[in-house]
């Protein structure tokens, strides 16, 4: 999705009662032909999240936000200044 970091995704795998990470870079084809293309059933998928990829949004939600107040209140001092 949009909020993971697709060329850091790790699989954690028991085999034998112990567990074993792999890494991984989905954006690369030849994950295609690897072993672990297809999960098993206890199979962890761990996607390291990115870090700055929901801020952006709610920085641009304030920053509209504040535009549109700012805007409104414009609006209402000039036209109090009419009356």
């Amino acid at each position: 999705n949009d909020y993971g970091n697709l060329r850091k995704v790790r699989i954690i795998r028991s085999n034998n009662n112990k567990k074993k990470v792999y890494y991984f870079d989905l954006t690369e084809s030849k994950i295609l032909q690897s072993n672990f293309y297809y999960l098993n059933n206890k199979d962890l998928v761990y996607v390291q999240p990115l870090k700055f990829k929901g801020l952006k949004k709610s920085q641009s939600q304030i920053l509209l936000s504040s535009l549109t107040t700012f805007a409104v209140l414009f609006n209402a001092i000039l036209n109090f200044k009419r009356d």
